[in-house]
């Protein structure tokens, strides 16, 4: 039996422009969705939060009543 942890994909998504960063998490680092996450944005050139969820495109496909999520979506879509 191996003691390798299963590696996951992240998106988190700039607050400010839009950007989406993939990152890779081990199984049992992972995050709760909606986390937020202080990074560098390579668009914005500086520390931003970053908004963090499992995969994009299930993320703008879900229904949502948040308006938080709403504007991370119309974000996303300028962004495209």
């Amino acid at each position: 039996m191996s003691n390798k942890a299963k590696i996951i994909s992240t998106d988190l998504i700039c607050l400010e422009c839009g950007t989406i960063i993939t990152i890779q998490r081990k199984q049992n680092h992972k995050r709760k969705i909606s986390h937020i996450e202080n990074l560098w944005c390579y668009k914005c050139e500086k520390v931003i939060k970053h908004y963090e969820v499992q995969d994009v495109e299930t993320f703008l496909e879900t229904e949502t009543n948040s308006n938080e999520k709403q504007k991370i979506k119309k974000l996303i879509i300028k962004r495209k």
